[in-house]
């Protein structure tokens, strides 16, 4: 079980290290980014030595968030630390950074399904997300918001909240926004270069609405993208495009990532779908929640998992 400690004492840890890795987990979004390049950007500024390491692809758009240029996606063997710094995510999450560096571990998050297993963590499931805690973690230590930092802060907010529709949107995050905004922050650009897609993508994404599944009798609606479909980045749009059916209250959608290896998204109005998913593997959210499927007919698995589970 992980020491509980507080902003305050997090940021002791940091300054008592001299060489410090950052990570988050795989298949990244923007919070994972934002939260990553923001304590990056601190720790330079402390002239800690300081490196973030996340093992998966970085989504293109976020080649817009400064010293996006700086993330790596592995430690060599001969890479040491002084401390681990794990970011919006449970230990295990992370891609096997954390096994491939010996040092603890200071895990800041804000997911429920948080098992507590790093050596120091600061958990608060209230926060809509991890940028949302760093942004009070910076306030506590009187620690400068320049525009590089507000607009890191700004993406993982904005992204993890849908730009502000989904139920984690509160008065309080609203106006954390604002205050990045006039810190520098440029919704227009982070909001339009998400939404950017290539002439091919979109053609795959209306091939991909022809995959269009309902299960339990409507309550569940379904895309399934196979290998034909490892160009398309921007899965988050097509879970959108089908959220929000009528009588639907859970939306997914399954993606090839390599042999016996499929990746999961999904939404939900009611159903508490991080529950549901930790019982394979998974977790996040409340309402938005994902998993990493792996073995052979997992897709078939699946399926037969939703059917038979009481939703």
């Amino acid at each position: 079980m992980s020491k509980n400690i507080s902003l305050i004492e997090s940021f002791n840890l940091m300054k008592n290290a001299e060489n410090i890795a950052i990570t988050s987990h795989i298949h990244p979004d923007g919070d994972a980014v934002g939260s990553s390049l923001t304590l990056f950007q601190i720790l330079q500024n402390l002239n800690k030595n300081v490196k973030i390491f996340i093992n998966d692809k970085i989504p293109d758009w976020c080649s817009i968030l400064p010293d996006c240029n700086a993330i790596e996606r592995f430690p060599d063997k001969n890479y040491s630390a002084d401390l681990i710094l794990l970011l919006d995510a449970r230990v295990g999450r992370d891609g096997e950074v954390c096994e491939k560096i010996n040092a603890p571990i200071l895990n800041i998050d804000h997911h429920i399904t948080n098992e507590q297993k790093a050596d120091y963590i600061f958990l608060n499931e209230n926060a809509s997300s991890t940028c949302e805690i760093l942004f009070k973690f910076m306030q506590q230590n009187n620690l400068k918001i320049d525009e590089k930092i507000a607009m890191n802060l700004y993406a993982g907010i904005a992204t993890d909240t849908g730009f502000f529709r989904f139920d984690n949107t509160s008065a309080e995050i609203l106006e954390i926004a604002a205050d990045l905004i006039r810190k520098g922050a440029k919704p227009s650009l982070i909001a339009d270069s998400v939404a950017t897609k290539t002439f091919h993508e979109i053609e795959l994404m209306s091939k991909a609405m022809q995959t269009i599944k309902l299960f339990k009798d409507g309550k569940i609606i379904g895309i399934f993208l196979d290998e034909n479909f490892s160009d398309l980045e921007l899965t988050d749009g097509l879970i959108d495009m089908i959220r929000f059916t009528k009588n639907v209250d859970i939306a997914f959608l399954i993606k090839y990532d390599r042999k016996n290896v499929y990746r999961l998204r999904m939404r939900s109005r009611r159903t508490d779908i991080s529950s549901l998913l930790k019982k394979i593997g998974g977790g996040g959210h409340i309402h938005a929640a994902g998993a990493t499927l792996k073995g052979e007919n997992v897709v078939e698995k699946f399926i037969s998992f939703l059917e038979t589970s009481d939703i």
